[in-house]
């Protein structure tokens, strides 16, 4: 079963068409034969078989597409037949088959396509000219227009399409590992828990390799079926079958073998931010009563301070002035001093 599909590979079919091609010019001398090689390009080059894989993919479409111009050019030409025959001339003057094949042939080589280059041209002053013109008319809108239109259409559509799958495979292999199809994230997080910084290239080089898988399936096709385990008993089963649950699919040893740890991790660290809550409240409640404290010590101070004020102002108010003493002798030197400053007693004499 094995050497059945792998004979059934295009590559190996294109080659042997080739040889096959190299045998013809070379036994029978048609040296002209050997241009065909030149097609091989399509294989070499990448670039040729995504613009051949974009013509050949809507194979079935396009060839629906032909078909209905095939039968829309035949219903043409049996209407040519029966009334512009005269117009037509030798194209359509033995059966219907000759003008069909005309039509397509005559109708399409033209740079416009239409009946206009293979029919006697009419001016509005002759009989036929509304019906040369609805059928003239009508041929390049349906042909020419509507059908070509579709068969680009369905060619671009094919490229498109092509364009989303290749963005779609280059998303989900920079989002997704390629065995397990676990999502990065997952993965870059259970791999900062254990230490590693390039959690996803760490799991894609080390832990699920992708050339190992492949490494695994070479080593069974190449081992004799008698000498296979159990295990590789029922994964080669898998491989003929096309089936890929033997593929750890959504799973990874390294996700596995710390779920427990990630559960205690987690409870851990809810412990954790719960102490760090309880101990930021113990520590704003402590720091709240200390400047409570200190601002009842504050106010009983400013109190004392202002009834020891209040105490010292009220005792210069009531204390009355004292009164000076008779012997005191600055009060007598005063006294002396004004009355004789003043003349009372003494008047001064005026010299002569």
């Amino acid at each position: 079963a094995a050497w059945v599909n792998y004979l059934k590979q295009p590559a190996l079919l294109w080659r042997f068409l080739l040889l096959i091609v190299c045998a013809l010019a070379l036994f029978f001398k048609h040296w002209w034969i050997y241009s065909f090689l030149v097609t091989d390009f399509f294989c070499q080059s990448a670039s040729l078989q995504t613009v051949l894989s974009g013509i050949v993919a809507p194979a079935q479409p396009l060839f629906m597409t032909f078909l209905g111009a095939a039968i829309i050019t035949f219903v043409y030409a049996a209407i040519g037949l029966h009334y512009f025959r005269h117009d037509f001339g030798d194209f359509c003057d033995t059966n219907i088959l000759v003008c069909c094949e005309s039509i397509l042939y005559m109708g399409t080589r033209a740079g416009i396509v239409g009946l206009s280059g293979m029919m006697h041209t009419v001016l509005p002053d002759d009989d036929t000219w509304y019906e040369r013109m609805s059928y003239d008319i009508s041929y390049f809108v349906i042909f020419g227009i509507m059908l070509l239109n579709t068969i680009v259409a369905l060619i671009v559509d094919s490229f498109q399409t092509q364009r989303r799958e290749a963005s779609t495979r280059e998303h989900n292999l920079e989002t997704q590992s390629f065995i397990s199809c676990i999502d990065r994230k997952t993965i870059e997080t259970v791999a900062q828990q254990i230490g590693i910084s390039d959690g996803f290239a760490y799991h894609e080089t080390n832990c699920q390799h992708k050339w190992d898988y492949m490494a695994f399936i070479f080593q069974l096709s190449e081992k004799d079926v008698q000498n296979f385990t159990g295990p590789e008993q029922a994964i080669w089963q898998c491989i003929e079958r096309n089936d890929i649950q033997w593929l750890p699919i959504g799973r990874s040893k390294l996700l596995e073998g710390r779920a427990d740890d990630r559960k205690e991790d987690t409870l851990q660290l809810i412990e954790r931010q719960n102490a760090e809550i309880i101990t930021g409240l113990q520590i704003q409640k402590d720091g709240r009563e200390t400047l409570f404290k200190s601002l009842t010590s504050l106010g009983r101070m400013m109190r004392d301070k202002t009834e020891l004020l209040v105490d010292h102002i009220s005792q210069f108010v009531n204390t009355p002035p004292a009164t000076p003493r008779s012997d005191d002798p600055r009060n007598r030197t005063s006294t002396g001093t004004s009355g004789s400053v003043l003349g009372l007693d003494h008047p001064p004499t005026r010299p002569r």
